[in-house]
């Protein structure tokens, strides 16, 4: 696919201005055939930064049991 297939552009209002005295709800669907995961860092800038990340796991419709692998999940939160 091109870029052009994997972009969206979200308008709220028709004049372009923020819509931010309501709230908005954003369907999307997944287009992919197997699991697929990811992970986005965010390196915060400065002395006191703080750093972020966002992991993403992103399952398609229909996953079929001999594609999910057994797991364990630990979560620790600070």
């Amino acid at each position: 696919k091109s870029d052009e297939d994997q972009h969206a552009d979200v308008v709220l209002t028709a004049d372009g201005r923020p819509a931010d005295n309501r709230d908005f709800v954003l369907d999307y669907r997944l287009a992919g055939e197997k699991i697929e995961s990811g992970l986005m860092l965010y390196k915060g800038q400065g002395e006191n930064a703080e750093n972020f990340f966002l992991a993403m796991v992103e399952p398609p419709k229909a996953v079929a049991a001999s594609a999910i692998s057994p797991r364990d999940y630990i979560f620790v939160v600070d």
